[in-house]
């Protein structure tokens, strides 16, 4: 059975990765996402596993994605914010059961933010 591509990307699952425009928008559609999915105020988020399994989803969506772009992502984001963002992405994927959510939430409410933030003005430049 043959797999429809996601809309926001070019690439074919298993044929060609991503070029480096489509993992900047998948970051900046990820952070948005987080964006929207912790709006709704921590107590609140902290009730809807949806929204939290969505928001982690997202951010090895973004951690996966800046650490492909390496060198790039450092320049836009900060090496600093590159390795914290690939670390999350590693922890949620292979230390899924360290998730602390007090850890979590100022990253999904200000790290986040930020990096949407300087991935809109890199895109825009």
């Amino acid at each position: 059975m043959r797999r429809s591509r996601p809309t926001h990307c070019a690439c074919e699952f298993g044929a060609l990765s991503p070029t480096d425009f489509e993992r900047w928008k998948h970051a900046l559609d990820a952070a948005e996402r987080i964006e929207g999915y912790v709006a709704v105020g921590r107590r609140a988020f902290e009730a809807d596993s949806t929204r939290q399994e969505a928001a982690i989803y997202c951010s090895l969506v973004i951690g996966e994605a800046v650490g492909k772009l390496g060198a790039t992502a450092e320049a836009v984001l900060g090496a600093a914010e590159v390795r914290r963002a690939v670390a999350l992405r590693n922890l949620l994927a292979h230390e899924y059961w360290r998730i602390d959510m007090n850890i979590l939430w100022p990253t999904l409410t200000e790290d986040i933010q930020r990096i949407a933030a300087d991935i809109r003005r890199h895109l825009d430049s």
